[in-house]
């Protein structure tokens, strides 16, 4: 009887130790996808030039088909489809309005477009923002594409430097192994 009473506060201890295989797992598949993502083959150009366009798509407002747009692009440029995907999450529901407001400006800006009071603005209801019509929208697209070239070419030398270093360290640990 007593064995029958240790075997079932085995098995309850089993049952209880479960989560733990079960973070186990999760933790393997998050290294084997961090792994996968980090391990990119390819050129640091063919990489970092992905990762720009996926930005430079990101700032424009196309919410929800600019991972589309990102990606066609990226097949036109010759550059890494899932790091445009990924670059496109420069905009998300958090940073959209933002983004938006912010190329709004830059584009009546350059435009030359009269600039609207913070009472008008506040004051924007959707029949107001419909009137405004082709302004707002040319307002928006030039300033976007202005604002996504440029933070497309940052992150194209940054990513592209942070590519060789990563590639270079990588490269010491793999010669130190032998």
């Amino acid at each position: 009887m007593l064995r029958l009473m240790e075997l079932h506060r085995q098995r309850k201890t089993i049952a209880v130790s479960r989560p733990k295989s079960l973070q186990r797992w999760w933790r393997q598949w998050r290294k084997y996808f961090y792994r996968r993502f980090i391990h990119r083959q390819g050129k640091p150009e063919y990489l970092a030039r992905g990762l720009a366009i996926g930005v430079f798509t990101g700032w424009f407002p196309f919410f929800g088909l600019q991972i589309v747009f990102g990606v066609g692009l990226a097949t036109l440029l010759r550059g890494h489809k899932l790091l445009a995907a990924v670059g496109t999450w420069i905009s998300n529901p958090i940073t959209a309005i933002p983004i938006y407001w912010f190329n709004f400006h830059i584009g009546q800006w350059l435009l030359g477009f009269p600039t609207l009071s913070l009472e008008e603005e506040q004051s924007l209801s959707f029949d107001n923002i419909l009137n405004l019509g082709t302004d707002l929208i040319i307002a928006l697209l030039v300033g976007s594409f202005t604002v996504g070239i440029i933070c497309a070419i940052i992150s194209y030398w940054g990513s592209l430097w942070l590519i060789h270093r990563w590639q270079k360290v990588r490269g010491n640990r793999y010669l130190r192994k032998f």
